[in-house]
């Protein structure tokens, strides 16, 4: 998934049934260098996986808290589910990480993300330039805040220039190590 688009729930909800119907067992989702997008995208997604429960919440000075969760439309939620992440790995995509990962409901693998849990107001100045002004913060249901820290992965792999080299992809191959594990 490269990004969170108003398809995005109804895209993963086919992929899910597509894999499965083929007779998948275990998934794997890629959110390396998904630089984010909508919230309720992030939250459509996460419903598919996660029985009802809380995905986000936003904090802000004016606002208070507001929580965003799962609508119980949940097709997946016993399939073992490894989630990939990078740097690149921000906003939206690491609320559904981190949604997931509290939960105990996928596995992280690959390197730390990015840390973009925030939300911003652009103001337009008349010359052409603009003024973002962070209004509030997302923190994951235990209340781990995700702007500037990001998400740590359960298991982390690295990036070697062997692997860069040789075309290899040491973050999805643990991956598949990991879910050949399970029963």
């Amino acid at each position: 998934l490269t990004r969170f688009s108003g398809e995005s729930g109804n895209e993963i909800y086919n992929a899910i049934v597509d894999l499965t119907d083929q007779g998948a067992q275990k998934l794997v989702l890629d959110l390396r260098g998904n630089g984010g997008g909508l919230l309720d995208a992030a939250v459509s997604v996460a419903d598919h996986f996660m029985d009802e429960g809380v995905v986000v919440y936003q904090e802000s000075r004016t606002e208070g808290e507001k929580v965003r969760e799962t609508t119980n439309e949940t097709i997946a939620p016993d399939v073992p589910l490894v989630i990939l992440v990078d740097g690149g790995t921000a906003s939206a995509s690491e609320i559904l990480a981190g949604a997931l990962q509290d939960r105990e409901r996928a596995t992280i693998i690959g390197q730390k993300t990015f840390g973009k849990g925030s939300v911003q107001l652009v103001f337009d100045l008349s010359d052409g330039s603009s003024v973002h002004v962070t209004s509030a913060r997302w923190l994951t249901p235990d209340k781990h805040q995700i702007d500037q820290q990001g998400l740590e992965p359960d298991i982390v792999v690295e990036i070697t220039q062997d692997a860069i080299d040789n075309g290899r992809d040491d973050v999805l191959n643990q991956a598949i190590e990991f879910l050949q594990q399970l029963p």
